[in-house]
């Protein structure tokens, strides 16, 4: 929920009626109603040498995502605007990491650059990311 930005609200629950292949998707929500930056979803890696990432999405009333990345130094290493097409149908977000290291960090080592292998992912939608006027939902399935 962005602990340091309080009030937004959000969820994330699998999805058995919204996949795009397999049985279902992840469902994350969020509501910035009550303020908050952001909402997003962290997945724990098993020593992951990512070079490129690629995921399938569904939104609605979402333009962009952030991804967050650690290293294996506990750096984090946050690739902003990551953009979506305006489309409520499934699309598939391609994107080669290493061009977008350095681009915003902390943490660890916190030198801008990669220590493999990879131990965390975050996906996020945030507030700035969003059409007006809407509630975003996002479904997300892992390839």
């Amino acid at each position: 929920m962005g602990q340091e930005f309080p009030g937004a609200q959000g969820s994330a629950n699998l999805d058995t009626e919204q996949r795009r292949s397999g049985t279902g998707s992840l469902r994350l929500a969020g509501n910035f109603t009550k303020g908050g930056a952001y909402v997003g979803v962290n997945k724990k890696l098993a020593d992951l040498d990512l070079g490129a990432l690629s995921i399938w999405v569904r939104s609605e009333g979402v333009r962009r995502l952030t991804l967050r990345l650690i290293d294996s130094s506990g750096q984090c290493h946050q690739i902003n605007r990551v953009p979506l097409a305006d489309t409520s149908a499934w699309q598939e977000v391609a994107l080669d990491i290493g061009p977008r290291i350095g681009e915003e960090h902390w943490g660890g080592a916190n030198d801008g650059k990669w220590h493999a292998p990879a131990t965390l992912i975050s996906i996020n939608i945030d507030k700035a990311g969003l059409a007006p006027a809407l509630c975003p939902q996002l479904s997300l399935r892992r390839r």
